[in-house]
């Protein structure tokens, strides 16, 4: 039987390809645990997912038939005194919904018998499993990526609670988990480091006899990615006559304003070309990987 389940604010999401290349190489293993998905992903760039995962994702419904599901289930006597009244107390105070869902999910996780939820980033689905562990006798963990860490939003159930709470926290970088076990000292010992994987099977030994040089940036086309900025970079290594390519894989809103600005400089400074899920790597002459990233006002 499947000890878990997993919990995702949108699932499967294109920003988030990470978080189903874990859902597959479960799947993968024969590991299979039921998903549960706050938001239904709209008006994302078309993927060829596993349809085999995606039907396996149970949706959440909206606000209004949430509430009405949950007052059902509250008159027919489902609900504990405690739950009753920690939804009654929040009342309609910011992340009141995150209560019902953790109800509606709660309920569900009894029926089939598993004891355990784990969410992806400390946001939204963590927040919900914290609920679902004071409700039901349900333990939680999740995995916190970047933003929810290092800026994370003004929540009452804020990372704090989360960390206090949960039975395991996991994180993907050494510098996050140092920082973690850092801030919440009293619960270092929960904090996992579990790199997010590549399958290295399809990867072969990198050639990097390709003149000139190629750089490839991999990312969504977002403002945060900074890929204006390695434009500008290219454009100044273009002025000092250096020869390279650089290459930008991916998509997303900029696309056209980051085109653009490559014609404006009326330099060939990059191309674009999209990536998609599936897709094997074949990237891998690149001499160079620029991280590219903006950095965020602490002011």
């Amino acid at each position: 039987m499947t000890q878990f389940v997993y919990l995702f604010e949108r699932f499967p999401s294109f920003g988030q390809t990470f978080c189903y290349r874990e859902v597959a190489e479960l799947a993968r293993q024969g590991i299979a645990p039921p998903i549960f998905s706050i938001r239904n992903p709209k008006d994302e760039p078309p993927q060829e997912w596993d349809q085999r995962i995606v039907k396996r994702v149970h949706y959440l419904p909206e606000e209004r038939e949430l509430l009405n599901d949950v007052r059902r289930t509250s008159k027919k006597g489902k609900l504990t005194a405690e739950s009753i009244a920690a939804i009654d107390e929040w009342g309609r105070r910011t992340d009141f919904l995150r209560l019902y869902q953790a109800v509606y999910i709660g309920l569900r996780l009894q029926e089939m018998g598993i004891p355990h939820v784990h969410a992806h980033f400390a946001g939204m689905a963590a927040r919900t499993a914290f609920w679902i562990h004071k409700f039901f006798p349900i333990t939680f963990s999740f995995t916190a990526h970047a933003n929810d860490i290092f800026t994370p939003r003004d929540f009452e159930i804020g990372l704090d609670k989360l960390v206090g709470a949960a039975r395991v926290i996991v994180t993907e970088t050494d510098y996050a988990a140092r920082f973690l076990r850092e801030r919440f000292p009293d619960r270092a010992d929960r904090v996992h480091r579990v790199y997010n994987g590549l399958n290295l099977a399809e990867f072969t030994r990198a050639d990097f006899s390709s003149a000139p040089s190629l750089v490839v940036a991999v990312g969504r086309l977002i403002a945060k990615k900074g890929f204006a900025d390695l434009i500008r970079a290219c454009g100044l290594l273009a002025e000092r006559r250096r020869a390279f390519q650089c290459e930008i894989i991916g998509q997303g809103p900029l696309e056209h304003e980051l085109r653009a600005q490559i014609e404006d400089s009326r330099q060939r400074l990059a191309v674009f070309r999209r990536w998609w899920s599936n897709e094997k790597p074949d990237f891998l002459c690149h001499r160079v990987m620029p991280l590219r990233s903006l950095m965020r006002s602490r002011s």
